[in-house]
């Protein structure tokens, strides 16, 4: 133990150890030995709550795009973000004489695969982010 005590102490841990660690092991032995508590009755309940939760959300999303669509593909919301709502993917918007208007962010793919997406448009968290104060959607 003194060896651990001496390794802790160079590596300033003990501290942390002492007053974090080794209280913990009390509560982890009588979960060892005891189990936890799981209630199946309570989970079904807040199963459904969830859902319920979940349909609603999904039930907006679907109203503010006019549409459904999966929620699940990150095609098919950079559709409806970008392409259909016209949001900016930079989150960028200039203003005109028809109101605000998306900046332009990229080209189209010529040839045969004209009208194409260049490439996909982000629907990351950071995107999103940088786009939810313009539609009520990614907010």
């Amino acid at each position: 133990m003194e060896t651990l005590k001496e390794k802790l102490k160079e590596s300033d841990l003990y501290s942390a150890f002492r007053e974090i660690e080794m209280p913990s092991i009390i509560t982890l032995i009588h979960v060892e030995l005891n189990g936890i508590g799981f209630s199946h009755e309570e989970c079904e309940t807040q199963k459904v709550f969830m859902q319920s939760k979940l349909t609603a959300l999904e039930e907006q999303a679907y109203l503010l795009a006019g549409r459904t669509f999966s929620l699940t593909s990150p095609d098919d919301i950079a559709q409806v973000l970008y392409l259909e709502l016209k949001l900016p993917p930079t989150g960028e918007v200039r203003n005109s004489d028809q109101g605000r208007v998306a900046m332009p962010t990229r080209k189209t793919l010529g040839g045969r695969g004209r009208g194409q997406m260049a490439k996909h448009f982000s629907t990351s968290k950071e995107a999103l982010e940088k786009i939810k104060n313009l539609h009520p959607l990614p907010g």
